[in-house]
């Protein structure tokens, strides 16, 4: 009988850890702060809560954001700013500061105009700090518009996970659009291609496709349709698609066609990919060619993944635990069982 008492007290214990760990995921993903843009009287929308700001050339102007910490004690925030690119899943993307990776068509990144901010600040509980961030516009006007975000993030604590055997931190933040524009004026979009290859993308093989919208425009509900051929054949060896894509103004990103568990082979290929954008298409026939060289180093280091994965860990875990409790809890029931028969 001891032991159906210990299998019992363990199956409390399992249900008990497994209801820690969900407070504990709680409560780490607690996001305690929050944002709030100052709406300037220039702004074209006021409904808006992003900056949308009609300015002239040379123009100087602060802009305020209020930053609240309703968390029960001081907090440090992280300041960034970022120009505005265009990721591989087609969004837009506010994470990039690094002048060195902007598109050679953008001439006036958003973090060249902007200035005077802290980089680090300490705000006291329940406390609202107002974040000041000045922007000079260029002296020469210019058609189109500027796109970038002001990022705020709470700094992560030294001592947070200092098990070495933990190597996750969850860093939480928000992000303010920041739209500047000195007119009107419609920009058409206007895209290229600027290469294809063979590659290994989170060791999956794929062919990428590299596009670039070099106007000063957003392009919203983006549709690319890529059609590969080899050169042996009149009808397309795989077929990609992809709709509802932004492409930031001046940037570039990479269309990833995935090749699935098939080995890329050797030899020449033909792209054909098409764009439409509102009443804009486009359209491209590109040759490429994927080495034997090539082939061999992606095929070799890319992963065979199974065409069903389930990929949340947090209800693999819950139906591990539910898995042993029946076992245990059927354990319990046939030790029972058996002392009853014995006595």
């Amino acid at each position: 009988m001891k032991k159906a008492y210990l299998l019992f007290y363990l199956l409390i214990f399992i249900h008990i850890a497994l209801i820690n760990l969900h407070i504990i995921n709680a409560s780490e993903n607690n996001i305690d702060f929050g944002l709030s843009a100052v709406i300037p009287e220039n702004q074209i929308d006021k409904t808006k809560s992003y900056f949308d700001l009609m300015m002239k050339p040379s123009d100087v102007q602060e802009l305020v954001i209020k930053i609240f910490n309703s968390s029960k004690q001081k907090e440090t925030f992280e300041i960034t700013l970022a120009y505005a690119t265009t990721n591989s899943n087609g969004l837009i993307d506010y994470t990039i500061d690094d002048i060195s990776k902007k598109d050679e068509s953008l001439n006036i990144p958003f973090t060249k105009i902007a200035s005077n901010y802290p980089r680090e600040i300490q705000i006291d509980a329940n406390s609202v700090y107002d974040l000041k961030i000045t922007i000079t516009m260029p002296k020469e006007e210019f058609d189109g518009v500027i796109l970038g975000g002001i990022n705020v993030k709470k700094k992560l604590k030294s001592d947070h996970n200092t098990d070495k055997n933990v190597t996750i931190k969850n860093q939480y933040g928000y992000v303010i659009g920041i739209l500047l524009r000195e007119n009107n004026k419609n920009i058409p979009p206007n895209l290229h291609l600027k290469s294809v290859k063979p590659d290994l993308v989170n060791y999956k093989r794929a062919i990428v496709s590299n596009i670039q919208n070099s106007e000063a425009t957003l392009i919203k509900d983006l549709k690319l349709v890529g059609k590969i051929f080899s050169n042996n054949s009149d009808s397309p060896i795989k077929e990609f698609s992809k709709e509802g894509l932004s492409t930031a103004p001046n940037s570039n990103f990479n269309f990833i066609m995935d090749w699935g568990n098939e080995n890329l082979k050797p030899g020449k290929y033909t792209l054909k990919l098409t764009a439409d954008a509102g009443d804009k298409h486009w359209e491209w026939n590109e040759e490429f060619a994927i080495e034997k060289e090539k082939s061999e180093e992606i095929n070799n280091n890319a992963m065979t993944v199974p065409e069903k994965i389930n990929t949340s860990i947090n209800s693999a875990l819950v139906g591990l635990v539910l898995v042993l409790s029946s076992i245990i809890a059927f354990l319990i029931i046939l030790l029972i069982k058996s002392k009853k028969n014995k006595n």
